[in-house]
């Protein structure tokens, strides 16, 4: 099931800090090129004076140009080169992978929303017009890979980038490159030629009138959101957390607006995090509650990959409910990395607490994983004092109780 994720103590002591990395997670070396927003326009130099005549008065200073206001995040529209791959892999998991799911959220949670009952619709119908070597065709490339594992390869691109030139840059990488990303499929014999066919037929016959639709009213949405309070997200994680983002190079938070009312994902270049989002999201708040989890996996991330943790996660997983739990998501996520997911969405739900988006009262009944994630987010905001300790500290002790429990029981 997916969960759809929905001040600071001032004191005069020295808050401990942490620094995590803002790499992508494939090697540098092997990614894409970084799409970087553009620098603000330098503020004009003033037009020299005229030549004085002999002895004027001196000329006033003029007064200096004010600097740009600098944007801390950016809402974009729809991309081809993100929805593009994002709509098939929604089409296979509506109609093959979890069509339940799907049917219960789009048509019992979104029941009175029009643009959603009309994407649920398209998904459905989009493959119901699929012949059977397109079925084949996408159950092939999408059975081992996701829609991650190809936005990762484009998000280089251009964001006008079209579909035609997408499937050249494809055809253009290395298979080792593809493989990189997509595991062993991508050096099978005639991979890319079948995707460059399967793309080109699924463009042309369903995808490129369903985006035109699409792309103007993200124009208008995008465009809203980007009237909001320019916030900046970087700096209230680290503050609210006492983790530091490593790097000297400012961090931009781009977001891009999508087709889909369920899920969403994240990257990282070394200038920017990059968050998808959901169609229905409409203001900050929806905003910061996919930022604060997709960004919170990077910010976990030197934890999580201790040794340390990795013997914790163990121990807490002789927690019946807990290993049941992760049993029942045990396709999307392993042993630890389900505990990482726990951690992680507790924080971003601690951390939408502290914006003032959420109140106790809906943190205790909000809808989570386990009940180990909501222990944990009550003893963030109940306990965690950024001031005085790291949320690492505070998630080792938190862990380290919860393990003492276990063997006491």
């Amino acid at each position: 099931m997916f969960i759809v994720v929905i001040a600071l103590l001032t004191l005069a002591v020295p808050t401990p800090v942490y620094q995590v990395s803002a790499q992508t997670w494939v090697q540098a070396s092997q990614s894409a090129p970084s799409t970087s927003a553009p620098a603000p326009t330098p503020a004009p130099a003033p037009t020299p004076a005229p030549t004085p005549a002999p002895t004027p008065p001196p000329a006033p200073t003029p007064a200096p140009t004010p600097a740009a206001k600098v944007r801390y995040y950016e809402v974009r529209p729809l991309a081809q080169k993100i929805e593009l791959f994002a709509s098939l892999t929604e089409i296979y998991q509506a109609n093959v992978t979890h069509y339940d799911l799907w049917r219960d959220v789009y048509l019992n949670e979104y029941e009175d929303n029009q643009a959603a009952q009309r994407h649920y619709q398209w998904l459905m119908k989009t493959y119901d017009g699929f012949d059977a070597r397109m079925r084949d065709d996408l159950n092939y490339f999408f059975s081992e890979a996701n829609a991650w594992h190809y936005i990762d390869l484009l998000l280089g691109l251009e964001d006008s980038t079209t579909v035609s030139n997408i499937i050249t840059y494809l055809l253009q990488l290395t298979d080792a490159r593809l493989a990189d990303n997509l595991g062993g499929i991508a050096e099978e014999s005639g991979f890319k030629p079948r995707l460059a066919n399967f793309l080109r037929r699924y463009y042309n016959s369903f995808f490129a009138a369903y985006f035109r639709e699409l792309y103007t009213r993200s124009l208008e949405q995008a465009a809203k959101l980007n009237a909001s309070a320019n916030f900046n997200i970087i700096e209230f994680m680290e503050r609210e957390t006492a983790i530091k983002f490593a790097g000297s190079t400012p961090v931009k938070t781009v977001f891009y607006l999508t087709s889909a009312f369920m899920g969403s994902m994240g990257f990282e270049r070394q200038d920017q995090y990059i968050c998808l989002l959901q169609a229905d999201t409409s203001n900050l708040a929806s905003m910061l509650a996919t930022a604060f989890h997709e960004i919170g996996h990077t910010l976990f991330r030197t934890y999580i990959t201790s040794r340390d943790f990795g013997i914790k996660v163990e121990q807490v997983l002789d927690d019946p409910e807990l290993a049941q739990a992760q049993l029942e998501f045990s396709d999307a996520y392993g042993r630890r990395a389900f505990v990482e997911e726990n951690l992680v969405d507790g924080c971003s739900l601690y951390l939408l607490y502290r914006h003032g988006d959420i109140s106790m009262q809906w943190l205790e009944r909000i809808p989570v994983y386990t009940e180990f994630e909501r222990e944990y987010i009550i003893g963030l905001v109940t306990e965690f004092q950024p001031a005085w300790e790291t949320i690492f500290q505070f998630t080792n002790k938190f862990l380290d109780r919860k393990i003492i429990q276990l063997q006491w029981q």
